[in-house]
Parts: structure tokens; C-alpha cells; sequence
């Protein structure tokens, strides 16, 4: 298993992560899909990975953009 180096993770406030999405980032929904189901994220191109799927789709996740991550409260994303 090699190791992934990643940058740092920071937090961020929705106008930044309007600003970060209109800059290219990409919006990664690691909500479960029974929270999915209760509300939507209306964001084209959103790529729904759920958390409990994250490590085996990993390989998914581009490389050469940001990655902003939403959840449903903030403390998983």
C-alpha cells in the first residue's frame, strides 16, 4: 500500500466554498445515502462518496483539482 500524500485540510464557510467550486474544486457528498435521501445537494457535478465507502474509492478522487468535502453536520467531512 503506498501512501498518499495529501495537502493540509482546512475548513471552510459557504461563500468560500462557492468561490473554491466556481475555481474548479470538485464537491465530494460523503453523506450515506439514507442522508442523501432526506436532502439533495443541488450542485452539478457533485460526486456522491460515502464515507463508509471512501477508503475502497479512493482511487476516484481527482488529483489535479480541489476537493471540497461536505457531510451532514461538518465533523466527518
Amino acid at each position: 500500500n503506498a501512501r498518499v500524500e495529501l495537502p493540509p485540510a482546512r475548513e471552510v464557510c459557504p461563500t468560500t466554498t462557492r468561490r473554491l467550486l466556481g475555481e474548479g474544486a470538485l464537491l465530494v457528498d460523503v453523506r450515506e445515502l439514507s442522508e442523501v435521501a432526506l436532502l439533495a445537494i443541488d450542485v452539478p457535478g457533485v460526486l456522491l462518496m460515502p464515507l463508509s465507502e471512501l477508503e475502497q474509492r479512493f482511487a476516484e478522487l481527482p488529483r489535479d483539482r480541489q476537493l471540497v468535502l461536505v457531510c451532514q453536520v461538518g465533523g466527518r467531512s
